[in-house]
């Protein structure tokens, strides 16, 4: 018995990862697509909080807070693709969910509750 087996319960369905020699991918490949997504996202995460700083408009930095939320999910995405896990693209869809409630949000703020 192995020692994933011995870890499920009694009636339950273990994962088993496929084969690697049988992907259409390489994980070399995945690990350098998914460093090079990181990267962009991250950069392009770093550029919109510096413009936050630089603007001197109330109505500029609520947008560019809005625009700030999206790279952060693109980094949580691209990591997520360099681990085995689920639940993380789940979290991401609802976060892109939230981030509209956001930008609704931030809406109102900037027209100060006017329709």
């Amino acid at each position: 018995m192995s020692a994933t087996n011995l870890l499920a319960a009694e009636g339950t369905a273990v994962f088993e990862p496929a084969d690697p020699s049988t992907w259409l991918i390489s994980p070399g490949v995945i690990n350098v697509v998914g460093g090079i997504g990181v990267a962009v996202c991250a950069l392009a995460l770093l550029l919109g909080v510096t413009l936050i700083f630089r603007v001197k408009g109330n109505v500029s930095r609520a947008v560019l807070a809005d625009a700030a939320f999206y790279p952060m999910v693109g980094v949580f995405l691209t990591t997520a693709l360099l681990r085995s896990t689920a639940i993380t693209f789940d979290i991401a869809m609802l976060a892109g969910l939230l981030g509209i409630l956001s930008t609704v949000g931030l809406a109102r703020v900037v027209s100060r509750g006017r329709r």
